[in-house]
């Protein structure tokens, strides 16, 4: 039904004065943008921190470069805990799930990496099972006990990647982008869907693997189509990393709107994972040199905002069913595809 010009009158006027109101406030109506309040993670008596996965506690783990090496880390609200798996020089964390286990990788300063299992505070190694002396890296874990990541493999004279998930019984399934080079799985959620990258004889793309089945995925505009997905959450939001032909750029991928996520200040910002409340973790860069970690919160839109928006539409409503003679009228907000 055609709207009368007194009603687009009133929904202009109640819009303009929202839109108005929200700009006082400093925020954005704007539906494909967030806000998001960043907090700093940085190890106390570390050189450089490096933060890899958040779980939906907000515990973040990562690693730490000190002058003993680079150990694991568990940040707990602002309390740290660090780590480092029996002879190993460089240990990493790199994922973490609900129940607190967490996997990442070790490296003893002579053998290949290997990944492993910190659970209750012991250490399990990953081994890769296609031979020994080859690198293995546990990335993900959900929290089922699966744990995803990328290993090692050599056939012939080819030596390149692969993914696999590791399940709590000890099988391994390898992951394999059909016509990909190699494949590196980041991580999983509790659907069993897995995110990552891979190679192919072109470029390098993200892909998604859920219900056996592998997608592609590109950012938009980004240069032969370099794009990496480094985690997901359980309702199915992608974060991850895209090149532009001039630097690196991070992003969420929600409701099939991309967002740039930059660290304030920062040189370059690397997002690693994702939570179910939304909250983004990873790494920046400072001009000065070196690293820190952050956690990046969702800003909600204040209550207040919204008691005006409703009062609004309340007062839109009104007019419209005086306008129409006492008959009561449905509003529907439409939005430009």
């Amino acid at each position: 039904m055609a709207r009368s010009r007194s009603q687009v009158a009133v929904q202009g006027f109640v819009l303009a004065l929202l839109h108005l109101f929200a700009l006082m406030l400093g925020f954005t109506l704007d539906a494909s943008a967030m806000d998001y309040t960043y907090t700093p993670i940085v190890v106390p008596g570390g050189i450089d921190t490096t933060a890899y996965g958040i779980n939906n506690a907000g515990q973040v783990v990562g690693s730490v470069d000190t002058t003993n090496g680079t150990q694991g880390f568990m940040d707990s609200g602002g309390s740290f805990t660090t780590f480092a798996a029996p002879g190993a020089v460089q240990t990493t964390a790199l994922g973490i799930n609900n129940t607190g286990q967490i996997v990442g990788s070790a490296f003893d300063g002579t053998n290949p990496t290997q990944g492993f299992l910190y659970s209750g505070g012991t250490f399990t190694p990953i081994n890769n099972p296609t031979g020994t002396g080859q690198f293995l890296q546990a990335s993900g874990i959900n929290d089922a006990g699966q744990i995803v990541g990328t290993s090692e493999t050599t056939t012939g004279s080819f030596t390149g990647f692969q993914g696999f998930l590791l399940r709590p019984d000890g099988t391994f399934t390898f992951l394999n982008v059909p016509g990909s080079t190699s494949t590196f799985a980041n991580g999983i959620n509790n659907a069993g869907q897995i995110v990552g990258r891979f190679y192919d004889t072109s470029s390098q793309h993200g892909f998604l693997y859920s219900g056996g089945v592998y997608s592609p995925f590109n950012v938009p505009g980004s240069i032969n189509s370099v794009t990496e997905i480094t985690g997901i959450n359980n309702a199915g939001q992608l974060v991850g990393t895209f090149y532009d032909g001039t630097t690196t750029h991070s992003f969420l991928y929600s409701n099939n709107t991309f967002s740039i996520i930059n660290m304030p200040g920062s040189q370059l910002t690397q997002v690693s994972g994702i939570n179910d409340a939304g909250q983004i973790v990873g790494t920046f860069f400072l001009s000065a040199g070196g690293t820190e970690g952050f956690i990046a919160s969702p800003v909600p839109l204040p209550a207040s905002l919204w008691f005006f928006a409703s009062g609004l539409a309340g007062l839109s409503r009104l007019t419209r069913s005086r306008k129409g003679c006492g008959r009561q009228t449905s509003i529907v907000s439409k939005t430009n595809p």
